[in-house]
Protein backbone atom coordinates (compact mmCIF):
# COMPACT_ATOMS: atom_id res chain seq x y z
CA UNK A 1 0.00 0.00 0.00
CA UNK A 2 2.96 2.38 0.64
CA UNK A 3 5.24 1.19 -1.92
CA UNK A 4 7.70 -0.69 0.17
CA UNK A 5 8.69 -4.73 -0.99
CA UNK A 6 7.30 -7.45 1.40
CA UNK A 7 11.35 -7.54 2.55
CA UNK A 8 11.45 -3.89 3.81
CA UNK A 9 9.76 -5.14 7.21
CA UNK A 10 12.74 -6.49 8.43
CA UNK A 11 15.05 -3.05 8.06
CA UNK A 12 12.15 -1.33 9.32
CA UNK A 13 12.31 -3.06 12.56
CA UNK A 14 16.10 -3.10 12.86
CA UNK A 15 15.65 0.35 12.58
CA UNK A 16 14.35 0.59 16.07
CA UNK A 17 18.19 -1.00 17.10
CA UNK A 18 20.33 0.96 15.07
CA UNK A 19 19.93 3.03 11.41
CA UNK A 20 22.93 1.62 10.38
CA UNK A 21 22.42 -2.53 10.15
CA UNK A 22 18.87 -1.43 9.04
CA UNK A 23 19.79 0.24 5.95
CA UNK A 24 22.62 -2.76 5.65
CA UNK A 25 19.38 -5.39 5.51
CA UNK A 26 17.88 -3.71 2.83
CA UNK A 27 20.65 -5.72 0.71
CA UNK A 28 18.24 -8.53 0.97
CA UNK A 29 16.00 -5.96 -1.59
CA UNK A 30 16.26 -6.87 -5.54
CA UNK A 31 14.72 -4.45 -6.97
CA UNK A 32 16.87 -0.90 -6.62
CA UNK A 33 14.18 1.51 -6.52
CA UNK A 34 12.49 -0.43 -3.80
CA UNK A 35 15.78 -0.66 -2.13
CA UNK A 36 16.10 3.03 -2.44
CA UNK A 37 13.39 3.58 -0.75
CA UNK A 38 13.88 1.69 2.29
CA UNK A 39 16.92 3.36 3.00
CA UNK A 40 15.40 6.88 2.06
CA UNK A 41 12.67 6.35 4.99
CA UNK A 42 14.28 4.13 7.75
CA UNK A 43 15.88 7.15 9.56
CA UNK A 44 12.43 8.38 10.70
CA UNK A 45 12.35 5.21 12.94
CA UNK A 46 13.40 6.16 16.01
CA UNK A 47 16.80 4.48 16.84
CA UNK A 48 17.91 3.76 20.42
CA UNK A 49 20.30 6.38 20.11
CA UNK A 50 17.37 8.85 20.55
CA UNK A 51 15.79 6.71 23.57
CA UNK A 52 17.99 8.82 25.80
CA UNK A 53 16.79 12.33 24.62
CA UNK A 54 13.29 11.38 24.96
CA UNK A 55 14.02 9.75 28.62
CA UNK A 56 15.63 12.95 29.83
CA UNK A 57 12.90 15.43 28.29
CA UNK A 58 10.26 13.80 29.37
CA UNK A 59 10.90 13.39 32.88
CA UNK A 60 11.55 16.64 33.38
CA UNK A 61 8.63 18.39 31.43
CA UNK A 62 6.17 15.47 30.92
CA UNK A 63 6.02 13.49 34.19
CA UNK A 64 2.46 12.61 34.20
CA UNK A 65 2.44 11.95 30.76
CA UNK A 66 5.19 9.80 29.98
CA UNK A 67 3.57 6.92 28.09
CA UNK A 68 1.46 9.06 26.00
CA UNK A 69 4.47 11.48 24.80
CA UNK A 70 7.01 8.03 24.50
CA UNK A 71 4.70 6.59 22.51
CA UNK A 72 3.65 9.55 20.30
CA UNK A 73 7.25 10.06 19.51
CA UNK A 74 7.32 6.58 18.12
CA UNK A 75 3.77 6.49 16.00
CA UNK A 76 5.08 9.96 14.59
CA UNK A 77 8.09 8.26 13.14
CA UNK A 78 6.39 5.06 11.89
CA UNK A 79 3.43 7.66 10.09
CA UNK A 80 6.31 9.90 8.33
CA UNK A 81 7.97 6.50 7.08
CA UNK A 82 5.14 5.29 5.71
CA UNK A 83 3.39 8.68 4.07
CA UNK A 84 7.19 9.40 2.91
CA UNK A 85 7.59 5.92 1.28
CA UNK A 86 4.08 6.74 -0.26
CA UNK A 87 5.44 10.12 -1.71
CA UNK A 88 8.34 8.74 -2.97
CA UNK A 89 6.12 5.47 -4.66
CA UNK A 90 4.44 8.43 -6.28
CA UNK A 91 7.28 10.67 -7.50
CA UNK A 92 11.06 9.75 -7.24
CA UNK A 93 10.10 5.95 -8.01
CA UNK A 94 7.04 5.79 -9.46
CA UNK A 95 6.04 1.62 -10.22
CA UNK A 96 7.70 0.79 -7.57
CA UNK A 97 5.90 -1.54 -5.17
CA UNK A 98 6.15 -5.35 -6.05
CA UNK A 99 3.08 -8.06 -5.22
CA UNK A 100 5.94 -9.91 -3.00
CA UNK A 101 4.58 -11.26 0.28
CA UNK A 102 6.92 -11.96 3.30
CA UNK A 103 5.33 -15.20 5.50
CA UNK A 104 6.16 -14.64 9.13
CA UNK A 105 7.52 -17.78 10.32
CA UNK A 106 5.95 -19.30 13.30
CA UNK A 107 6.49 -18.02 16.71
CA UNK A 108 8.67 -19.53 19.70
CA UNK A 109 9.17 -19.35 23.28
CA UNK A 110 12.73 -17.15 23.45
CA UNK A 111 16.18 -19.70 25.19
CA UNK A 112 17.24 -17.52 28.18
CA UNK A 113 20.80 -18.58 26.85
CA UNK A 114 19.96 -16.67 23.32
CA UNK A 115 18.59 -13.88 25.03
CA UNK A 116 22.04 -13.72 27.93
CA UNK A 117 23.86 -14.01 24.64
CA UNK A 118 22.40 -11.17 22.61
CA UNK A 119 21.72 -8.79 25.55
CA UNK A 120 25.77 -8.90 26.45
CA UNK A 121 26.45 -8.87 22.53
CA UNK A 122 24.63 -5.56 22.09
CA UNK A 123 25.65 -3.90 25.35
CA UNK A 124 29.62 -4.67 24.74
CA UNK A 125 28.82 -2.79 21.50
CA UNK A 126 27.49 -0.03 23.20
CA UNK A 127 29.77 0.41 25.40
CA UNK A 128 32.35 0.09 22.69
CA UNK A 129 30.42 2.93 20.79
CA UNK A 130 29.98 4.95 23.86
CA UNK A 131 33.88 4.82 24.53
CA UNK A 132 34.59 5.88 21.17
CA UNK A 133 31.91 8.54 19.35
CA UNK A 134 30.26 9.75 23.11
CA UNK A 135 33.47 9.99 24.70
CA UNK A 136 35.72 11.63 21.72
CA UNK A 137 32.27 13.65 21.18
CA UNK A 138 31.84 15.30 24.21
CA UNK A 139 35.38 15.89 24.66
CA UNK A 140 35.24 18.16 20.84
CA UNK A 141 32.49 19.16 22.17
CA UNK A 142 34.17 20.53 25.76
CA UNK A 143 36.99 22.41 23.54
CA UNK A 144 34.93 24.41 21.08
CA UNK A 145 32.80 25.50 23.95
CA UNK A 146 35.33 26.55 25.81
CA UNK A 147 38.11 27.79 23.21
CA UNK A 148 37.63 31.03 20.88
CA UNK A 149 38.81 33.68 18.74
CA UNK A 150 39.58 35.60 22.77
CA UNK A 151 41.23 32.52 23.73
CA UNK A 152 41.21 29.66 25.89
CA UNK A 153 38.44 29.29 28.82
CA UNK A 154 36.19 31.88 27.31
CA UNK A 155 32.22 31.87 28.03
CA UNK A 156 30.70 29.20 25.70
CA UNK A 157 28.58 31.72 23.89
CA UNK A 158 32.20 33.48 22.90
CA UNK A 159 33.74 30.08 21.58
CA UNK A 160 33.46 28.73 18.63
CA UNK A 161 30.73 26.58 19.14
CA UNK A 162 28.85 29.31 20.17
CA UNK A 163 29.92 31.50 17.60
CA UNK A 164 28.55 29.15 14.95
CA UNK A 165 25.64 27.71 16.30
CA UNK A 166 24.70 31.45 17.73
CA UNK A 167 24.52 32.34 13.65
CA UNK A 168 22.35 29.82 12.58
CA UNK A 169 20.08 29.13 15.79
CA UNK A 170 17.77 32.09 14.62
CA UNK A 171 16.24 29.00 11.90
CA UNK A 172 15.43 27.22 14.97
CA UNK A 173 13.71 30.11 16.40
CA UNK A 174 10.26 29.45 14.56
CA UNK A 175 10.57 25.92 16.78
CA UNK A 176 10.48 27.84 19.89
CA UNK A 177 14.50 26.69 20.86
CA UNK A 178 16.55 29.33 18.77
CA UNK A 179 18.86 29.24 21.12
CA UNK A 180 22.80 28.39 20.60
CA UNK A 181 22.57 25.91 23.03
CA UNK A 182 20.21 23.67 21.86
CA UNK A 183 21.39 24.43 18.33
CA UNK A 184 24.65 23.31 19.21
CA UNK A 185 23.28 20.07 20.88
CA UNK A 186 21.84 19.48 17.57
CA UNK A 187 24.72 19.51 15.52
CA UNK A 188 27.09 17.67 17.86
CA UNK A 189 23.56 15.36 17.32
CA UNK A 190 25.02 14.87 13.62
CA UNK A 191 27.87 12.89 15.46
CA UNK A 192 26.00 10.83 17.39
CA UNK A 193 22.65 10.81 18.87
CA UNK A 194 23.47 9.64 21.75
CA UNK A 195 26.13 13.00 22.53
CA UNK A 196 22.93 15.39 22.27
CA UNK A 197 22.25 14.40 26.05
CA UNK A 198 25.86 14.81 26.89
CA UNK A 199 26.24 18.09 25.15
CA UNK A 200 22.83 19.85 26.32
CA UNK A 201 24.15 18.89 30.41
CA UNK A 202 27.26 20.05 29.53
CA UNK A 203 26.06 23.41 27.53
CA UNK A 204 23.01 24.24 30.28
CA UNK A 205 25.39 23.30 33.24
CA UNK A 206 23.60 20.23 34.34
CA UNK A 207 20.42 22.89 34.56
CA UNK A 208 18.42 21.72 31.20
CA UNK A 209 15.02 22.62 32.68
CA UNK A 210 16.51 26.70 32.82
CA UNK A 211 16.67 26.20 28.97
CA UNK A 212 13.22 25.20 28.01
CA UNK A 213 9.15 26.01 28.13
CA UNK A 214 6.88 22.92 28.10
CA UNK A 215 6.28 23.72 24.58
CA UNK A 216 9.73 24.01 22.94
CA UNK A 217 10.56 20.94 25.11
CA UNK A 218 7.88 19.07 22.90
CA UNK A 219 9.15 20.47 19.77
CA UNK A 220 12.72 19.70 20.17
CA UNK A 221 12.11 16.31 20.89
CA UNK A 222 10.21 16.29 17.57
CA UNK A 223 12.76 17.89 15.75
CA UNK A 224 15.16 15.40 17.16
CA UNK A 225 12.86 12.74 16.42
CA UNK A 226 13.05 12.69 12.53
CA UNK A 227 16.28 15.24 11.79
CA UNK A 228 19.63 14.20 9.38
CA UNK A 229 20.78 10.88 11.05
CA UNK A 230 23.67 10.89 12.13
CA UNK A 231 27.08 11.00 10.22
CA UNK A 232 27.66 6.97 10.55
CA UNK A 233 23.97 6.88 8.82
CA UNK A 234 24.85 9.17 6.37
CA UNK A 235 28.19 7.12 5.42
CA UNK A 236 26.50 3.63 4.65
CA UNK A 237 23.59 5.52 3.01
CA UNK A 238 26.58 6.66 0.54
CA UNK A 239 28.37 3.20 0.76
CA UNK A 240 24.61 1.44 -0.01
CA UNK A 241 23.28 4.10 -2.74
CA UNK A 242 26.54 4.64 -4.56
CA UNK A 243 25.12 7.71 -4.96
CA UNK A 244 25.93 11.16 -3.49
CA UNK A 245 22.65 12.43 -5.16
CA UNK A 246 20.53 10.34 -2.54
CA UNK A 247 23.38 10.68 0.13
CA UNK A 248 22.46 14.76 0.13
CA UNK A 249 18.77 13.85 -0.42
CA UNK A 250 18.82 11.47 2.46
CA UNK A 251 20.36 14.51 4.88
CA UNK A 252 18.26 17.67 3.46
CA UNK A 253 14.93 16.14 3.19
CA UNK A 254 14.71 14.70 7.51
CA UNK A 255 15.82 18.15 7.97
CA UNK A 256 13.05 19.54 6.04
CA UNK A 257 10.26 16.68 7.13
CA UNK A 258 11.01 17.62 11.05
CA UNK A 259 11.32 21.70 10.66
CA UNK A 260 8.08 20.93 9.21
CA UNK A 261 6.41 19.00 11.54
CA UNK A 262 8.14 20.43 14.26
CA UNK A 263 6.72 23.79 13.50
CA UNK A 264 3.14 22.44 12.92
CA UNK A 265 3.32 21.05 16.58
CA UNK A 266 5.30 24.52 17.55
CA UNK A 267 1.53 26.22 16.30
CA UNK A 268 -1.26 23.71 17.08
CA UNK A 269 -0.08 23.27 21.10
CA UNK A 270 1.21 26.83 21.34
CA UNK A 271 -2.48 27.36 21.59
CA UNK A 272 -2.40 24.91 25.27
CA UNK A 273 0.55 25.30 26.28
Amino acid sequence: KFGFNGKSIVPIITGFGCTVPAIMATRTIADKKERILTILTIPFVSCSARLPIYVIFISIFFDSYRAVIMLGIYLLGIVVTLLSAKLFSLSFFKGSGSKFLLEVPPYRMPQLRTITYQSLEKAKRFVKKAGTFILVGSILLWLLSNNGFGGINVDPAQSFLGDFAGFISPIFAPLGFGTWEATSSLISGFLAKEVVVSSLQILYQGDIAAGFTTLSALTYIIFASLYVPCISTVATIKAETQSNKWTLFGVVYPFVVAYLVALVFNLLFGLFL
